[in-house]
């Protein structure tokens, strides 16, 4: 998940790539993958750090189904993130 507002960078990324080298390895053994990674943000593009970062989201929230949704840390006041990122919760 890209959340809106002030989230930990580190938490997406390496999650994003620990998911990622387990198919990697697994096609190296020539087996299919067992995940299917995306990042799924409320909008096309979520600036970081004051916009230093910028990240673009793989899809929006129109997913279908989701089996495993992680969520980074989220920095700052809380009810406010909540507020910003209030689409997610159904």
């Amino acid at each position: 998940m890209v959340p809106s507002g002030h989230t930990s960078l580190p938490n997406i990324d390496g999650t994003l790539q620990i998911f990622i080298e387990v198919n990697t390895f697994r096609a190296r053994l020539r087996q299919p993958p067992l995940f299917k990674v995306q990042l799924v943000g409320l909008h096309k593009e979520e600036s970081q750090r004051d916009g230093l970062f910028t990240i673009a989201p793989d899809c929006l929230t129109d997913i279908e189904k989701i089996d495993l949704l992680i969520i980074p840390a989220l920095h700052g006041d809380l009810a406010a993130a909540m507020e910003k990122n209030a689409a997610f919760i159904p």
